[in-house]
């Protein structure tokens, strides 16, 4: 377990969150990954343990409560798919594949 921090470039905001990660092993993930270095894995492949947030926070810094008040809800607003999702506990697979039709 690793206390990770990042800045969302969503919201500007710096971020701290638990992360069931070695430290070491994501600092050497991320080193590798913006290097640019193809055999890397993608941080699905690299950390098959975390949910799709803890994922998304590790790779852009933006947190799931930021993604469902403020992304998702932006997209559905925009293409009108779906109503506002007022609960960030509401963040989950079935959504993401709601709107972008992958998990």
């Amino acid at each position: 377990m690793a206390k990770i921090r990042r800045t969302s470039p969503w919201s500007g905001l710096v971020h701290e969150r638990d992360i069931d990660v070695d430290p070491l092993a994501f600092e050497n993930w991320k080193f590798y990954w913006d290097l640019g270095d193809a055999s890397i894995n993608p941080l699905q492949g690299a950390f098959p343990q975390l949910n799709r947030g803890d994922r998304e926070f590790l790779f852009s810094g933006i947190t799931p409560e930021e993604w469902v008040l403020d992304v998702i809800n932006a997209e559905r607003a925009e293409t009108r798919r779906l109503g506002p999702i007022t609960d960030p506990n509401d963040f989950s697979d079935e959504i993401w594949e709601s709107l972008y039709g992958i998990i």
